[in-house]
């Protein structure tokens, strides 16, 4: 197979420039993610039975389904191309709507010379506009039209310079930027095919022996990864050049030394008793990541999969190993996840900060208050308090939990609730708080509105609910609706509600504060009637949708 760089490189001046703006966090998760799932893909392709006996045709059923599921494409599909390589023969699709495999497409080079062209000289084709690229417009009328394709990978399969054929991604009906992580899982999908292409060489080789040795040989040698046959004992027997400018020795040098010698010693217990189990007969195969040290020193991150090859009497001969150098794959997983470390150390500053300059402005409303001559002004100074306290409190608990996606809304209703129950019951031992809270949770966008509903609908009971001297019961209720609601109601067992209230809410800033936030979260606010007062809103957990008008309350049930 011809040698390539570990760096995967754009193929023409038609791909899209390098992203210069800093990742969002979502981006860096989905594209780690991604990466696991190729890496998965890889290792499942690695220990099939087709791929080790080189069963090419059960081997492209299998990484065709892979190839669709881990990056999401419609259609995946495998030629191979005849003797002269003037003609491409599908020798699967798979089609992951309707989760089908069909065979026996041909593209003849007299009709796609330029494209055929294209693969000959190149190790991919990554077309992100498939119809308008010039490596494979030629296809449009023929192929991409009727198929609704719109961005196409085509990965090579080559042994030793000669190319067998490809492996061929292709999005439907809507264009698509491809990563690079997703050019290397194609071209390492490729790769297994080659591979498997030898295999299956050599096991046809009892009719043409000296043409199947010497192709692979050649391919050994040439591999694009590194091989290497490995004793019982875990001295190299034979190894290929990739292997030898992987780890930085002459073939030489290398068949001197051992397994033991070149495994990094961190690594070598986990590797030696995959070694024992799969020459006890434990493992067919197995595949891992670990680390080599190279001749100058330094590790360097590979994946190994190592399948055994046993005599006729059942007797370990030797150990077949593939190396495949994960430096650049290494580098960006961690790049991403610094990253995405240092974005969310940057979130829980932020957090921190705001909570502070919240706590802040608390501390002036309350000197304020203070200072303050009209009983009116300080009520009105210790309410803006209130509702400050509760955003607070919020960014207070992101900042503890680092979990800026979401929240459980009950953890952070029942620090508000008791805090504010705290600060404002004026009853006493008469009038305690109940608490009836399943665990939600919600995005960060929905937690403020709610902490001020709550806030707001407390303090109302508080201040309104209980004639002086009276005891009872104040209720916070937080459970999911349905599927897709959340329900949070507030009730006290209280003097329930004047005849005019529903006038008097029209006036009230708490209640006008209520429905408006409830409008905000894409929620209904309702009002229950006596005994004691019920107040209650539902809305959606996941998304707001605030279109549409929400009279301030609705008369129901408590």
């Amino acid at each position: 197979m011809t040698p390539r760089p570990n760096d995967l490189t754009r193929t023409s001046d038609h791909a899209p420039p390098e992203a210069t703006q800093t990742p969002r966090t979502d981006d860096l998760v989905a594209a780690l993610r991604r990466m696991r799932a190729q890496q998965e893909a890889i290792s499942a392709v690695s220990l099939t039975d087709a791929f080790v006996a080189g069963d090419v045709d059960q081997l492209a059923r299998e990484i065709t389904e892979v190839a669709c599921q881990a990056t999401g494409v419609e259609r995946a599909n495998v030629w191979l191309f005849n003797e002269d390589e003037t003609e491409l023969r599908c020798i699967d699709l798979f089609e992951a709507t309707p989760r089908r495999h069909t065979a026996g497409g041909v593209l003849q080079e007299s009709a796609y010379g330029p494209e055929f062209a294209w693969l000959k000289k190149v190790r991919f084709v990554d077309a992100d506009d498939a119809l308008s690229d010039p490596r494979t417009a030629g296809y449009t009328e023929g192929y991409l039209k009727p198929l609704r394709i719109t961005s196409m990978i085509d990965a090579v399969i080559e042994v030793s310079g000669r190319h067998l054929g490809l492996l061929c991604l292709e999005h439907v009906d809507k264009p698509h930027h491809w990563e690079r992580d997703e050019v290397e899982f194609a071209c390492q999908l490729a790769d297994k095919l080659a591979l498997a292409l030898v295999n299956r060489a050599r096991r046809d080789a009892q009719e043409t022996l000296r043409a199947s040795e010497e192709l692979f040989a050649s391919a050994f040698e040439y591999a694009p990864i590194g091989v290497a046959l490995v004793s019982p004992e875990g001295r190299f027997i034979k190894v290929n050049r990739a292997l030898c400018e992987l780890v930085g020795y002459s073939d030489e040098a290398l068949l001197a030394r051992t397994l033991h010698e070149l495994t990094h010693p961190e690594d070598l217990n986990a590797d030696l008793d995959n070694l024992r189990q799969l020459g006890a007969g434990d493992l067919r195969s197995y595949q891992m990541e670990k680390r080599y040290v190279h001749a100058r020193g330094h590790s360097v991150p590979v994946q190994l999969s190592v399948s055994m090859v046993r005599n006729p009497n059942g007797e370990p001969t030797y150990f077949i190993a593939q190396i495949q150098d994960i430096t650049a794959r290494k580098q960006s997983q961690d790049a991403l996840e610094a990253s995405l470390r240092e974005k969310k150390a940057l979130l829980r500053e932020v957090h921190h900060r705001v909570k502070n300059n919240l706590q802040v402005i608390t501390s002036l409303l309350r000197l304020e208050a203070s200072r303050a001559a009209a009983a009116g002004t300080r009520l009105v100074l210790k309410d803006m308090q209130s509702r400050i306290h509760s955003m607070a409190l919020l960014h207070e608990t992101l900042y503890r939990t680092g979990d800026f996606g979401q929240i459980d809304l009950s953890i952070y209703l029942r620090q508000l609730s008791q805090q504010l129950f705290r600060a404002q019951s004026s009853g006493g031992d008469l009038v305690h708080l109940a608490l009836d809270l399943a665990p939600v949770q919600v995005e960060i966008e929905h937690a403020i509105p709610c902490g001020l509903i709550v806030n707001e609908l407390l303090t109302n009971s508080l201040k309104h609910g209980f004639a002086e001297g009276q005891g009872g019961e104040v209720r916070l209720i937080l459970r999911p609706e349905g599927s897709a609601d959340v329900r949070v109601q507030v009730a006290d067992s209280g003097v329930g509600l004047p005849a005019d209230f529903e006038t008097r809410s029209g006036r009230s800033l708490g209640m006008q504060l209520v429905a408006d936030l409830a409008r905000q979260l894409g929620g209904l606010f309702e009002v229950g009637t006596g005994p004691g007062a019920a107040f209650t809103v539902i809305f959606p957990r996941r998304r707001a949708n605030a279109t549409g008008t929400i009279p301030p309350y609705v008369p129901g049930p408590p």
